[in-house]
């Protein structure tokens, strides 16, 4: 089972991509949060393997976030989900430890999945060497 961390302040948005995520994967575990409180309460009670995460939060910024959560957990995989589609933003994400990035109105599924999938691939090899050590 693959564990996200959906962080987004649009319920309609989580809400469709929550849907196409457990349409690709039906045993997804997937946490929601719209705050900060929220994300750090989620992430340091729960092994997530992905998060899916947005600039614009209500009080907060997506990318300090990603900055906090790859200090602590830097193999949790942090995919940037925004409207803003400045070079700008990109960049930003990437000085923040983001290791991936895509505009809303602009990324395909095909993407996400692709991203999933390595993600899934290196959990179970993991797993795998856990077990044989």
């Amino acid at each position: 089972m693959i564990n996200t961390l959906l962080v987004e302040d649009n319920s309609i948005f989580r809400s469709r991509f929550g849907a196409f995520l457990r349409n690709q994967w039906p045993s997804i575990r997937i946490d929601e949060a719209w705050s900060e409180d929220q994300v750090f309460y989620l992430v340091d009670n729960n092994l997530h393997d992905v998060i899916f995460m947005d600039i614009s939060l209500p009080g907060t910024n997506g990318l300090g976030l990603t900055r906090k959560i790859k200090s602590g957990y830097p193999h949790i995989k942090i995919i940037i989900l925004t409207g803003h589609d400045e070079i700008e933003y990109f960049d930003a994400a990437k000085d923040a430890g983001a290791d991936h990035f895509f505009t809303k109105d602009n990324f395909h599924k095909a993407n996400i999945v692709d991203i999933m999938k390595t993600v899934v691939a290196e959990k179970n090899l993991t797993t795998t060497n856990r077990t044989l050590q």
